[in-house]
């Protein structure tokens, strides 16, 4: 490669930074140091670790720039030149610095590119316009890459086609109904004190309405039955809180109410956005907690972040079914992560009360 070339990593964690950088030392001392690994995200080669969060919005943000990018992923594909498999190890690192190495167009190089591309007295003057440009350039395409197309072109998109075609969720029923499933002993005031809840003669959980926490089951998939049956009376027990307060459940962190009411609008709609047309776009308004039991929904994830779209292109753009994409849709529509294009939050309070109404038909 003729010269010292700087690398970043992106996306690792510290575990697996630290391992690779020693990896990465070790590697580049044999090779007779072409390398200098830097905290820079300019550098002439990024590391992305494409499988984490902010690895993947790094990752996005680099599509069509041009940029020498080394994919970290457990996948066996990446849209990339060269693949870093998970987990590390010093092979897989050789492997690729020696690739990197051989490559007949190395990576291109900007700023050390224009220090000896201008002549040497005007070096002073230029770069602090070059690096003002390209800090521009990089933030015009992160914008692009972020930005949600424009919908509100007179002819093809008229600015109230999304809200015409969205029909009104069906009116809710306000009269006072005595509580049927669990979610309406979740409600303010409906339980008074530490409650035991029976779920189903041999999984109980703890129910903390001061903390609004409950502990039992670090799991979500073993408590879908309990969300979509009707509660008995019998099985939600009042208990000692002097007693809790002196034996706490051992290794069970409290957690919160949120991911039962999350799980419940997760199974609500079976497969179908609750109150919302076909053609109805939706986007990603902030990155969500992605539960383990569910791991597509981090390729759901991803494809709404890129930009407002339909159930349809987002399964097609994330692998997953319209089904899995609508029931995602339903659960982060209740907790606000996800928004629909064109609605504002009066319908968007309705749609969530229609998304927990819908659970007391079955129950």
């Amino acid at each position: 490669m003729g010269s010292m070339y700087t690398v970043a990593l992106s996306g690792f964690d510290r575990g697996d930074e630290s391992q690779f950088r020693a990896w990465f030392e070790q590697v580049n001392e044999e090779l007779g140091s072409p390398y200098a690994l830097v905290a820079d995200p300019h550098a002439d080669i990024l590391v992305i670790d494409i499988d984490s969060i902010y690895g993947q919005m790094d990752w996005l943000r680099t599509q069509g720039s041009g940029r020498c990018v080394v994919a970290h992923t457990a996948g066996s594909r990446a849209d990339g030149a060269h693949r870093l498999p998970r987990p590390l190890n010093v092979e897989d690192i050789r492997h690729v610095l020696h690739a990197l190495t051989q490559s007949q167009a190395p990576p291109e190089r900007s700023v050390p590119a224009a220090q000896s591309a201008a002549p040497e007295q005007d070096v002073s003057p230029v770069l602090p316009a070059q690096r003002s440009e390209h800090a521009n350039v990089g933030s015009r395409q992160q914008q692009n890459l972020t930005r949600a197309p424009d919908l509100t072109d007179p002819e093809e998109n008229p600015p109230s086609a999304t809200v015409q075609n969205t029909p009104q969720p069906p009116p809710i029923d306000d009269s006072p109904s005595p509580p049927s499933v669990l979610l309406d002993y979740l409600q303010p005031g409906a339980l008074k004190s530490l409650t035991q809840w029976d779920v189903d003669g041999r999984l109980k959980l703890i129910l903390d309405p001061a903390t609004q926490t409950y502990w039992g089951c670090s799991t979500l998939k073993p408590l879908v039955a309990g969300l979509t049956q009707s509660v008995q009376p019998d099985a939600l027990v009042a208990m000692d809180a002097a007693a809790m307060t002196r034996q706490p459940p051992k290794d069970q962190p409290p957690l919160p109410w949120s991911r039962l009411r999350w799980l419940a609008a997760l199974y609500a709609g079976q497969g179908s956005v609750i109150g919302f047309a076909p053609q109805q776009m939706f986007k990603l308004a902030r990155w969500p907690q992605i539960e383990r039991e569910f791991p597509r929904h981090f390729r759901i994830a991803t494809a709404l972040m890129r930009q407002p779209s339909m159930v349809d292109e987002i399964a097609a753009q994330s692998g997953a079914s319209s089904s899995e994409v609508a029931d995602f849709v339903n659960a982060y529509l209740l907790t606000g992560h996800v928004e629909a294009e064109g609605i504002d939050e009066a319908q968007m309070a309705h749609v969530r009360n229609s998304l927990l109404a819908r659970l007391r038909p079955a129950a």
